[in-house]
């Protein structure tokens, strides 16, 4: 179930690209993903998703490791069971996810709230995740490497391949980077429509179409509450080469909202 797919990908008049991606990853490697800071992310929250509805996910397709021989060290993670042990580590893994779900759905009759009982199913879930960044070489170099955790590895590679296929858009000083854009709509009104779908990411129903007049409201609310992280996927091409937040060449939406009232 990895996904990795460019959803906007702009070069200013400097040469400094940027681009949004769509990755479905495993779960258990974005505490590791969360450790780069120069990348602005949206991610499908276990806090804000039904408990059903994860369980379902993970009776119908869940995550199951590579599993690596055990070994010293970090690196050495990389020498992968034989093919019969890897099938006897799957069945194992299973039967664990099994006992938990029976345990999770055991524990309904005390009304446990689903951003706690949520997380003892995460070794077994899938997590969308909208990433941007102008920045990747170093993420690249860490990652896009034998010696990463083989899934981080694994997607980072995809990262990097999507990227190398990819044409950026030319844009002049001024222009705007708008993932999941509406192209009906005039640059401000798509901003705040791209913005709320980018936040809808938690629940992971970032592709879902809303009314115009429900997307405005949630970008409304967001920024009434400060919940800026979904402000950050869209910018504004700059001339030069300069960092603004972790961007560099672009301003973020976020900081025209945040400091000056959001108008382009």
């Amino acid at each position: 179930m990895y996904k990795v797919e460019i959803l906007a990908d702009s070069i200013n008049p400097s040469k400094v690209r940027l681009t949004t991606f769509e990755l479905v990853i495993p779960r258990v490697v974005l505490v590791e993903l969360n450790t780069h800071r120069a990348l602005s992310k949206s991610t499908s929250s276990s806090r804000a998703i039904p408990t059903k509805t994860l369980l379902d996910a993970v009776i119908t397709d869940p995550y199951i490791p590579d599993f690596s021989r055990n070994a010293s060290g970090m690196s050495e993670g990389g020498v992968f069971l034989s093919a019969e042990d890897q099938d006897s580590a799957a069945r194992w893994c299973l039967e664990l996810r099994d006992l938990v779900v029976s345990k999770i759905q055991e524990a309904e009759k005390y009304k446990i709230h689903k951003q706690d009982i949520n997380r003892y199913l995460e070794p077994w879930m899938w997590c969308t995740v909208l990433l941007t960044a102008t920045d990747l070489q170093n993420f690249f170099k860490l990652r896009a490497h034998k010696d990463a955790a083989p899934p981080f590895r694994k997607f980072a590679f995809s990262m990097r391949q999507a990227l190398t296929q990819s044409n950026p858009v030319q844009l002049a000083a001024g222009e705007w980077h708008i993932p999941l854009r509406d192209l009906s709509l005039p640059v401000y009104d798509a901003l705040k429509v791209s913005t709320s779908r980018m936040a809808r990411a938690s629940y992971g129903r970032q592709h879902i179409v809303k009314s115009f007049v429900d997307e405005v409201a949630q970008h409304d609310d967001l920024s009434s509450k400060g919940h800026w992280s979904p402000f950050e996927h869209c910018a504004m091409a700059l001339s030069g080469v300069d960092r603004v937040g972790n961007l560099r060449g672009y301003l973020q939406y976020r900081k025209l909202v945040e400091v000056i009232g959001g108008e382009p």
